[in-house]
């Protein structure tokens, strides 16, 4: 066990229970762990993009003290697991302490018993039994105080006696390192491993290779009994001269005349030693040198910081990646949390000017200004110390061109850190020619490329002979591209938004920038064609995504030239294809924009404009394309028309899959105004088109739907049979949006069936699909359906999360129907609440918007807000609901924000 830990560094606590039958508990344990200042870990915190177990491991490595809470339920297990995520993750904590509390029931599952069994079997393990959560308080806060006592007595000793000895030269950080201590563990942890003689932390410039090594550095002073030093090489342009520059760091001489570097060897083979060797890019052909010293010096290890790897026997190489940028939290009454990139730079802009007040809008300034940067951490500093002379919310304003913008640095910092232009151009004067050539015209990609994309237009179109994967490789070994290795194994990559606009003023320079764009706007015009007319299922697979997104955003690139150019038949054939592409992003405010430029209207005159443009069998695909964005978005009436256009064309030109795919969301879309009667026999016709043309996908979305008709008729059971088929389905066949639809209505249904638990779980798989493969259509409604089990469960600060993270889903699509089921859940949990005169103004709008879009929620949503009726009835029983409804003007979309954040 590792000595105690300064505030800076704060013990984690992992805390391990069932969710929902502990949801009192569970805040007890979060108030008594901040209360000693310490962290507490909660796996089901947010949606999360990887498996669980792999998630809940990593929290858990992560963790320095394990608490498990126990009473009835032996929790979930999932597929191809044979025991619970309760029970793994007693297994795998069980070299920390652990702290166990069971309360005492007679209602016990079988399995749980056997757990405890286990735990009390190992005779290593302090566990308590208590009633009530006012119990758990005092036991957990009387044995975390004990826990820690006894841990400091055991290891003060040795920290004294560490602390006599320190042989280096090595510099102090001047402020504290801000978002690394996961890497400084990581990092630590590998270099005491014996069989580690090398670790290179690689990265491009500005990212903070150096501040870690001299942190890691002063981290484990003591931990080497002949020293650890420093050797700067930023000034070496020879890489012969580093054994030179390695012995005047040491202070030794070579009065034998032997020559350096085995006399430097020599030196150093007895040695137990640490060197940190920090620039070393730029005298790459060192390598062989240090190559030789780790074979010839047994106790010896070295630390480099370097924009390419070594590329030598033994290096362990390490990527430093950008700070992280997420948005802000809030848990219960906790101050906000900021990201590592917003603390970096709100502690950097104070230090430049204390008088900076840290209100939303300078917080909000924060974030914007380090999602332009990227998180680069030098980038970063160099903005906020312009904070010394305008304020956050001015300054991300004159973030126009960043390269220029973001101002110098300190007076005594290397010049190559002076400003972000100066490290990136450390970085492409090091490049060759061709090499040059190949990074400017990068610069055509908007977001990133994958490697099929950059050879056809950044290369072939050149007519360029040799072969660019080694040009790709020198570009990613200094850092100038970040690899986005996608879950097929195929490579990807992208520029940091900064490195982006050097690449594009390089760009430009050169005169090639005309010629790359036709290139560019052939090559994925072309692309989007081709995969329109491919079959469909593909398109919404696991096997493409990561790729295909970067295609997506390519092709949406092309989109925008078209527009630009007014080429209309491009630019109509170009709308179909993004309509499946926000199947995926969810951004159908984007596509909504589209269709009022292109001016693409169902009624007789807008048809007979957009029929004299184009060729008329794509007219179908057009009026799909609107029909599904309007109907999507809370506009049935317009939405309902195109559609009916599109079944009009579509069977006019005989097009199967068209028609099956209309008939779908014209079903949809009854069903979502309540028109029920004649979607029953709508589906069963879109089932039986679907498999004629093998479009899997609309066949079990419409098989799904029609097992949810089944549950608006009281047949449960049918309906959760047929939502499992299907949900079995769209597994079998990896088609991810069918998995996610079938899963939130599934687990809507489990609300009405008051089964919370098995709801949850439906959510939370939902949720883990949408992070991992970046699924934001509909995105908001899982955690729609979790504040409402939170609600029903009385965890209204669990539900409030949930709500925070549907208005974030909500602000991206844009979509009225996620607007509109989030209020429900919003209004039911102030109900909760007995914040009765906030839930009347957000009943009264949440009604207003029901009365303009004629929406039908879910079953379970409707009876929930059935009761909000009578409640607020009841409590104000002098309103007219009927006209507070109609003049709901009180309560804005930004005052709802304000009303969920402050929560």
């Amino acid at each position: 066990m590792s000595v105690i830990i300064t505030p800076d560094q704060r013990i984690r606590v992992f805390i391990s229970s069932t969710i929902l039958e502990l949801a009192n508990e569970r805040i007890v344990v979060r108030n008594v762990i901040e209360a000693l200042r310490m962290t507490p870990v909660f796996f089901e915190s947010g949606a999360r993009p990887h498996p669980p177990r792999e998630l809940y491991r990593s929290y858990l490595d992560q963790s320095d003290i394990f608490i498990g809470i126990y009473w009835e339920k032996y929790g979930w297990t999932a597929p191809g697991m044979e025991i619970s995520g309760l029970e793994d993750e007693w297994i795998l904590a069980v070299d920390k302490p652990q702290l166990i509390y069971i309360k005492n029931t007679a209602l016990r599952e079988p399995d749980l018993d056997k757990l405890i069994k286990k735990i009390q079997d190992t005779g290593s393990v302090s566990y308590q039994r208590f009633n009530e959560p006012s119990d758990l308080s005092k036991l957990l806060a009387n044995d975390l105080a004990l826990l820690l006592a006894e841990r400091f007595q055991s290891n003060s000793a040795g920290t004294k006696r560490e602390a006599e000895k320190t042989i280096t030269n090595i510099p102090r950080n001047r402020n504290k390192i801000i978002g690394r201590e996961v890497e400084i563990n990581e990092i630590i942890k590998i270099l005491h491993k014996p069989e580690t003689e090398l670790i290179t932390l690689v990265g491009p410039g500005g990212i903070g290779k150096t501040r870690l090594a001299i942190e890691i550095g002063n981290r484990i002073i003591h931990n080497f009994e002949d020293g650890i030093f420093f050797i700067n090489l930023e000034s070496l342009v020879q890489s012969d001269k580093l054994p030179l520059a390695i012995s005047n760091t040491l202070d030794i001489q070579n009065k034998g005349g032997n020559d350096i570097q085995d006399w430097v060897a020599e030196y150093l083979s007895d040695k137990n030693m640490l060197l940190i060797l920090d620039n070393f890019e730029q005298i790459i052909e060192g390598a062989i040198f240090v190559s030789t010293l780790i074979s010839r010096c047994a106790r010896i290890k070295l630390l480099v910081t370097s924009r390419t790897p070594l590329n030598i026997r033994n290096e362990y190489s390490f990527l430093v990646e950008p700070l992280k940028n997420e948005q802000p939290d809030k848990t219960g009454d906790q101050e906000y949390q900021y990201s590592n990139a917003v603390t970096l730079f709100i502690q950097r802009a104070t230090e430049a000017n204390n008088t900076l007040i840290w209100n939303s809008q300078n917080t909000d300034a924060a974030l914007e200004i380090c999602n332009k940067l990227d998180g680069l951490p030098l980038a970063i500093e160099l903005a906020a110390a312009r904070c010394r002379y305008m304020n956050p919310a001015t300054l991300v304003t004159k973030l126009v061109t960043l390269l220029d913008s973001i101002g110098t640095g300190h007076r005594d910092a290397p010049k190559r850190q002076k400003t972000i232009r100066n490290t990136i151009d450390w970085s492409y004067q090091l490049l060759g020619t061709e090499a040059q050539r190949l990074f400017r015209r990068l610069a055509i990609f908007e977001t990133g490329w994958d490697m099929e994309s950059a050879k056809a237009i950044c290369w072939d179109g050149f007519n360029e002979l040799s072969t660019i994967n080694l040009f790709i490789e020198e570009l990613e070994n200094l850092g100038l591209l970040v690899n986005l290795q996608s879950s097929t194994g195929i490579n990807t990559h992208k520029f940091l938004k900064v490195i982006k606009e050097y690449a594009e003023e390089k760009l430009q320079e050169s005169g090639e920038s005309a010629a790359i764009t036709y290139i560019h706007y052939k090559y994925f015009y072309q692309f989007a064609i081709d995969l329109y007319t491919q079959e469909r299922n593909s398109w919404l697979s696991t096997s493409n995504h990561s790729l295909q997104r970067l295609k997506n955003e390519n092709i949406l690139l092309s989109f925008n030239n078209a527009l630009k150019a007014k080429d209309y038949p491009v630019f109509i054939k170009l709308v179909s294809v993004l309509n499946f592409i926000f199947l995926l992003t969810g951004e159908t405010w984007f596509l909504l924009d589209c269709l009022e430029q292109a001016n693409i209207k169902s009624d007789e005159e807008g048809i007979r404009d957009l029929s004299s443009k184009i060729d008329p069998s794509e007219l179908a695909n057009v009026y799909l394309s609107a029909g599904f964005c309007r109907s999507t978005t809370g506009n049935f009436i317009e939405g309902m028309r195109d559609l009916e256009v599109a079944h009009f064309f579509a069977e006019k030109y005989s097009l199967t899959y068209v028609l099956a795919e209309t008939q779908f969301f014209m079903a949809l879309s009854m069903m979502m105004i309540g028109k029920i009667e004649p979607v029953k026999s709508l589906l069963l016709d879109t089932i039986d088109k679907s498999r004629q043309c093998s479009l899997l996908s609309i066949q079990f979305a419409a098989e799904a739907t029609y097992g949810i008709l089944l549950s608006e008729e009281n047949k449960f059971d049918e309906a959760i049979n047929i939502l499992d088929k299907s949900i079995q389905s769209n597994k079998e066949y990896d088609i991810l949006l069918g998995q996610t639809y079938c899963l939130y209505q599934k687990g809507f249904l489990m609300i009405e069936l008051q089964k919370y638990e098995e709801a949850n779980s439906c959510f939370e798989q939902c949720l883990v699909l949408n992070k991992t493969y970046s699924l934001n259509i509909n995105a908001s409604f899982p955690y729609v359906g979790q504040a409402l089990i939170h609600a029903k469960t009385g965890n209204t600060i669990l539900g409030f999360d949930s709500i925070r993270n549907a208005m974030e889903c909500y602000r991206k699509s844009g979509s009225t129907i996620e607007f509109v089921c989030l209020l429900c859940s919003l209004c039911i949990l102030l109900i909760e609440e007995n914040k009765l005169a906030e839930a009347l103004s957000v009943y009264t709008l949440s009604r207003k918007i029901f009365s303009g879009v004629e929406f039908n929620p879910w079953r379970s949503l409707r009876n929930n807000m059935k009761i909000v009726d009578q409640k607020l009835q009841s409590k104000f029983p002098n309103i007219d609901f009927q006209v507070a409804i109609a003049s709901n003007n009180q309560i804005s979309n930004e005052k709802i924000f304000e009303l969920i954040k402050r929560k």
